[in-house]
């Protein structure tokens, strides 16, 4: 018997072991290949919700409970191509009304955002920026859009809690009669995810958020903060995202005011001092030990 002709009575003979290895690699292979498509796919979707949320946005700041002066953005000087803009964020909920102003189509966990020109230099803008917005109108995302059912030159309603210095269940906070303010929005236009930022959100989630975009300044008015945001967005076009934030602490140690902390220094001749204040409760132990040496006072 030839060499060839054992091979194949081999193979014949163990016709069936060799079949089900076959097979099994072809699954394998099956599986293996599917997995690479689908995490590429997932990676793909993952990075173009990155894209949706941030768009140029490589470093940021954002607060919750405190607020920094509007004009910090103005103070931050990153260098000839780059951006910074101040927005206030703040959670609404909304809901429209019929006829009979009875709300229906009421959605909660709202991103109202105030927000001015410097905004869009962050979009992946690829024709006009959108309309400027007068007071009462806003822009809004598809998300929301779908919700409430809304389309351009319709109006809808949001209401906000409004800011406080002090929690609200806190002994020495004062009662207010109206801790929440409420006001009517025109839809003015509803803003793509890919080129106009509409799913902004400096926060991960698996779905869009809903969010609603008004006028910086008029926001301000209807939240009693003159001037006052608490988001801060920075991008470079010659930076890394750790090159620009690098580069943006150290200019914010230069730039930063007693005011964007919510601290004032004033006067005191009755006992001869200056006095460190704050509107909050306490003096944060940062400060103080910032403050320890050059104040004989510290009051709040």
């Amino acid at each position: 018997m030839t060499r060839l002709r054992l091979i194949l009575a081999s193979l014949r003979y163990h016709a069936r072991a060799h079949v089900g290895t076959l097979l099994g690699a072809v699954v394998a292979a099956a599986v293996l290949t599917g997995s690479l498509v689908v995490g590429d796919s997932v990676k793909r979707t993952l990075q173009n919700q990155a894209e949706q949320r941030l768009g140029y946005v490589q470093a940021a700041v954002e607060l919750h409970d405190r607020f920094f002066r509007d004009d910090l953005a103005e103070r931050l000087n990153l260098g000839d191509q780059s951006a910074v803009a101040s927005v206030l964020r703040l959670n609404a909920s909304g809901y429209r009304r019929d006829e009979y102003g009875k709300p229906y189509n009421r959605v909660n966990n709202i991103q109202l955002i105030g927000i001015d020109d410097a905004f869009w230099r962050f979009a992946y803008l690829k024709a006009n920026r959108p309309p400027a917005l007068e007071e009462g109108e806003a822009l809004i995302n598809p998300r929301l859009a779908e919700q409430l059912g809304l389309q351009a030159g319709d109006e809808f309603r949001l209401r906000i809690a409004k800011p406080s210095v002090l929690p609200r269940d806190a002994p020495l906070s004062v009662a207010e009669k109206e801790i929440t303010t409420s006001f009517d929005l025109t839809l003015a236009k509803e803003i793509s995810p890919n080129s106009e930022l509409a799913n902004f959100s400096l926060r991960p989630g698996a779905t869009a958020p809903y969010n609603v975009f008004v006028p910086l300044s008029w926001l301000q008015e209807k939240a009693e903060l003159p001037e006052r945001a608490n988001g801060l967005l920075a991008w470079a076009a010659q930076s890394t995202p750790k090159e620009l934030t690098s580069q943006a602490n150290e200019q914010l140690q230069d730039v930063w005011r007693l005011a964007d902390a919510e601290l004032e220094l004033l006067e005191n001749e009755e006992d001869d001092a200056i006095d460190l204040r704050t509107d909050r409760i306490f003096l944060d132990a940062q400060t103080l030990k910032a403050a320890n040496a050059p104040l004989t006072a510290l009051t709040y």
